[in-house]
């Protein structure tokens, strides 16, 4: 009975392949979120050239209408 009691905690354990597995995958989860997270000085690095073209849409905006929409079947009006 002893030799039962002795055994069933040991199978209960991860192996050390399993550790290892879950820490290395903990590792690259870690790397790959701080490598390509956005740091925000991205969006500080040409805040003049975006208000530039902002302000140039703006400036455009009649011009940049499309046309009105229309059906594709023309009908003839007959007097």
């Amino acid at each position: 009975m002893k030799e039962a009691m002795s055994v069933a905690p040991a199978s209960r354990r991860l192996p050390l392949t399993a550790l290892l597995g879950i820490f290395g995958g903990a590792a690259l989860g870690y790397y790959a979120y701080r490598k390509y997270k956005p740091s925000g000085r991205q969006e500080q690095e040409h805040p003049h050239e975006e208000h530039e073209v902002d302000t140039s849409s703006e400036d455009s905006f009649p011009a940049s209408d499309p046309p009105s929409w229309n059906s594709g079947h023309a009908t003839r009006w007959e007097d």
